[in-house]
């Protein structure tokens, strides 16, 4: 088996550019290009910051609105369920008592 060598030239270090510029594009060109849809409606960039800010809150307030009274909802639930099972469990013992008292086992004696 043969084994060749092979030279494998680095770059010099003036090639090396370890700061490369980035150029960032001005301001003034980027308010004529930005262009904000709100439910299908597309806003300029010459609408004020403000009303572009209002239009998204009131967007998104919306449907959050909605996703907070279902979860309020759910909460209310989860709470009633809760008190259920805490009255069901306390008359468990109970139920477990009279019967183990009338058949009389006591070993399924629950407390």
């Amino acid at each position: 088996m043969d084994v060749k060598e092979t030279n494998v030239s680095s770059p010099a270090s003036s090639e090396i550019n370890s700061n490369p510029k980035i150029e960032e594009p001005s301001v003034d060109n980027q308010k004529d290009d930005i262009a904000i849809v709100d439910e299908g409606v597309a806003l300029s960039g010459q609408e004020s910051n403000v009303d572009v800010l209002t239009s998204i809150s009131t967007t998104v307030r919306s449907p959050l609105s909605s996703i907070l009274a279902s979860l309020e909802s759910v909460c209310e639930r989860l709470d009633r369920l809760s008190e259920s099972v805490q009255r069901l469990e306390s008359s468990q013992g109970v139920i477990l008592r009279r019967v183990s008292r009338k058949s009389g086992y006591n070993q399924f004696l629950i407390d």
